[in-house]
This record gives C-alpha cells, structure tokens and sequence, in this order.
C-alpha cells in the first residue's frame, strides 16, 4: 500500500473525461482510470447531455471512483453544448499540476500517468504523448496505430514540432499530459465542432517543446459514432476555420516553409471545393501552385477544379478510393 505521505509528495494529475452518449464504451474508460498504478489523481467527468444511458453508468461507478481518487467530481449537464466548452470547463474545475484528457470512448494503459510523469520529472515544461493502438467497436486491436493512421510515422513527434503540426495534426490527444498553468490564456476554441483539438495543438506546440513516447499508452476506438465518420463536412468546414486562423496568427512563421504554406492554402482551397464554393476554392488553389510551383499534385488538383463541379467530385471519389486502398 503506498503510504499516505508519499501520496502528498506526488504531483496531483487533473484527469478530464468528456462523455456523450458511449454507455456502452464508458464503463471500459473510467476503469482504465481507476486501475491506473499512478495514485494521486483527481478524476473529473462531464456528461455533455448525453441522450443514452451514459449517466447511470457514471453512477454505477460513482462510489468506486470516490473510494480510488483524491478528489472525484462529476457534472451531469442536461444540454449538449459540445466537447470544446465541455473540456474548457473540465480544466477549469481542475485542481492539478497537471491535466490530461481522455474521450469516454478510449481506454489507457494501467501505466499511463506514471511513465509520462517519469518525463516530466526531469523537465515539467514538456508535453508529454504517446503512441496509440486502434481498436473498433468490441475492443479488438484492427492492427493499426494512431500515427499511422494519420501518416506520421516518419514524422518528427519530439521537440520543437510546430512547423510539423502546421502541416497537419497527428497527436493523439488521448494520450496528451502537461502543466496547467502552461495552457495561459490556450483554451479549446467553442467555435469549432471537432478540430479544436488540433488548434489546441498548435497553440501549444508554439510555445513547449513535446516529448513523444513510441510505446502505445491508449487505445483509441474507432466506431460507427466517431464524428468524421458521419459529418465530413463539419470537419470541412471547421478545416477552413482552423487552417485560416494558422495564416491569420502565424503567417511570419509559416511563410519561412513555402511547402508548409502551399499546403495551408491547398487545404483550404480543397475544403472549399469539397463544400461547393469553388470560386474561393480556386482562388486558394492558384495561391497554392504560386506559393510551391514543383508540386505536381498541387497542379493537378488546381487544374482539375476548373473542370467543373461534376469533374471534380467524380475525381476526388476515385482519388479517396485509391488511398482508402492503399491504407
């Protein structure tokens, strides 16, 4: 049994659980929490208006999670008002040196917390993440992981990584420990549905080195009820926001890597295309082929959005195909 004095010497870690509608995935969740040989955590739950039986299975576990944790709070909104004001309000409730997130849906390692804080010991300052296992609906590992899914096995994850991130998000945010009082005035932007995460990021990245362990410490799941399966173009159009906000707050650093910046303009043009608005598209697109002329693929894409509306969807549905292939 660690002893009592040893618990107080321990850095407190604010462990924030955003829930909607995953009755059947949350139990798994709060006891990966729970069984965590890390011991002074405090555990903050938020039901977000969940419509499903979410709340009765926070409270089958309620008196288990007071036993286990130094302090346990949860909060049972009755309207949805989205994950980012959700989190937002988690780290605000939190007590902790550090905070870290997991979604109701994922489960950790039992040693999460603990390896991660044996980073942090030697330099507090750091954001510390790791790899994760994909695993679908029933729990079984589908043989893939986070970074890969995402194409950044190859990419740089440790260190001073913002001008990778500008380029496109691959943390695992489930994985994701700091210091709290590094976030300042960083918050989960409310505006954005579902990349505020990855704005989150940046921000973060812009100011504190990372430090990517390569063991899998999360198991992230991917369902029928994963967001991106079932409203792409809410993640369009929040693409847009977000990639529009990068070149508003970072374009002294971004026009340093015309490769990094011809993408940002390519995204948006994309999107933009993708959502019907091809006249803005194409403008993003041209900006795009002038930024970084010897992309090929750059050329090719802004070539094809003057074909039409017709010739564009038909060949962006064969280009998704072929990569869904590939993958």
């Amino acid at each position: 049994m660690i002893s009592e004095k040893r618990e107080q010497e321990e850095p407190l870690v604010s462990v924030i659980v955003p829930a909607y509608n995953h009755e059947q995935y949350i139990a798994d969740c709060l006891k990966s929490i729970i069984n965590q040989t890390y011991i002074n955590i405090e555990l903050i739950v938020i039901n977000d208006g969940s419509s499903d039986n979410t709340h009765n299975v926070i409270l089958s576990l309620s008196d288990e999670c007071r036993k286990r944790f130094k302090r346990f709070e949860y909060v049972d909104k009755e309207k949805n008002e989205g994950i980012a004001k959700t989190l937002n309000q988690g780290i605000k409730l939190s007590k902790g040196k550090y905070i870290s997130f997991i979604g109701s849906d994922d489960i950790w390692a039992r040693d999460k917390i603990e390896k991660q804080l044996e980073i942090l010991e030697n330099n507090d300052n750091l954001v510390v993440w790791s790899e994760g296992l994909i695993i679908d609906a029933h729990g079984k590992y589908t043989g893939g992981t986070f970074t890969e899914m995402h194409g950044a096995s190859a990419r740089k994850k440790s260190g001073n990584i913002f001008q990778e991130l500008l380029k496109g998000n691959f943390i695992c945010g489930q994985s994701v420990i700091l210091k709290k009082e590094n976030l300042g005035n960083i918050s989960f932007d409310e505006e954005l549905k579902y990349l505020n995460d990855y704005k989150f990021m940046v921000d973060i990245s812009k100011r504190y080195e990372f430090y990517f362990i390569s063991e899998p410490l999360v198991m992230y799941r991917i369902h029928g009820r994963n967001t991106i399966l079932n409203d792409r173009d809410g993640w369009t159009i929040d693409g847009i926001k977000v990639r529009k906000y990068f070149l508003e707050k970072y374009f002294e650093d971004i026009q340093k890597n015309k490769k990094t910046l011809a993408k940002n303009y390519y995204v948006i043009g994309t999107s933009l295309c993708s959502v019907g608005d091809f006249k803005k598209g194409r403008g993003y697109l041209v900006k795009a082929v002038k930024t970084y002329p010897v992309d090929i693929k750059l050329l090719l894409v802004t070539f094809v959005s003057f074909l039409g509306k017709t010739t564009y969807k038909k060949l962006k549905q064969i280009y998704r195909k072929i990569k869904a292939c590939k993958n």
